[in-house]
C-alpha cells in the first residue's frame, strides 16, 4: 500500500498511521500548538440549481443523504470514508474497533494467515477513536481539485522532469494555460 502525504490532508492509511501510541500525543500537540486541524477532502459535492423545478423532492434527496443508512453504506469499510451523520460515525466507529478484534483473533489463530495489515497492525481501542475524532472536529477547511488544473500539470510538469525545459519556463506554461481556462469559464 501506498500512501501519499499532501499539506494537511489525511488518507486512510496516514490516519492508522497516527493511531499509533506514540503518534497520538504528538498530534494532539501539533493540533492544539498550530491552532488548526487537518483538511477534509470532500469526496462528493451536491448542490440545487436555483433553476431546478423539484427544490422540495431535491431537498428530500439531499436529507437523505445525512441519514444514517445511507451514511453508514457510503463508509463501507472503517476507516476509509467518514461518515458525517455522527450517529453514523459512531456507529462505524464501533464496527472498526470490532473488525480490528476480529482480525487480531483470526491472525492469533493462524500467524500463516494473510489478513488486512493494516488492521491487524495495531489493536485499535477507544483511545485512537478519540483522538481521529479530535482531528475530525478539528477540521475547518476542505480542499478542493479542479481537474482541468490537474490535467493541465500532469501534461507540463514531464517537461522539467525530462529536462526539456526550466522549472519557471514550466511554471510560466501552467500559469498561462491555468488562467486561460479560468478565463474561460468567466
Amino acid at each position: 500500500m501506498t500512501c501519499r502525504k499532501s499539506s494537511g490532508n489525511l488518507s486512510s492509511c496516514e490516519i492508522l498511521f497516527f493511531l499509533h501510541e506514540d503518534i497520538l500525543n504528538e498530534l494532539d500537540h501539533h493540533i492544539s500548538a498550530a491552532g488548526y486541524g487537518a483538511k477534509a477532502d470532500n469526496a462528493t459535492t451536491i448542490a440545487i440549481s436555483r433553476s431546478c423545478p423539484y427544490k422540495d423532492e431535491a431537498w428530500d434527496f439531499l436529507k437523505y443523504l445525512f441519514e444514517n443508512d445511507y451514511q453508514m453504506a457510503c463508509a463501507r469499510k472503517p476507516l476509509d470514508h467518514f461518515p458525517v451523520n455522527r450517529k453514523a460515525y459512531d456507529a462505524n466507529m464501533n464496527y472498526a474497533i470490532e473488525y480490528n478484534q476480529h482480525e487480531w483473533e483470526l491472525k492469533e489463530k493462524d500467524p500463516d494467515l494473510v489478513t488486512d495489515m493494516i488492521w491487524y497492525s495495531i489493536h485499535i481501542g477507544q483511545e485512537h477513536i478519540d483522538a481521529l475524532k479530535k482531528v475530525i472536529e478539528n477540521i475547518h477547511d476542505s480542499c478542493a481539485t479542479d481537474p482541468s488544473a490537474l490535467m493541465i500539470i500532469q501534461e507540463e510538469a514531464p517537461g522539467y522532469f525530462t529536462n526539456q525545459r526550466s522549472l519557471d519556463e514550466v511554471i510560466n506554461i501552467i500559469q498561462k494555460r491555468a488562467a486561460a481556462v479560468v478565463q474561460e469559464r468567466g
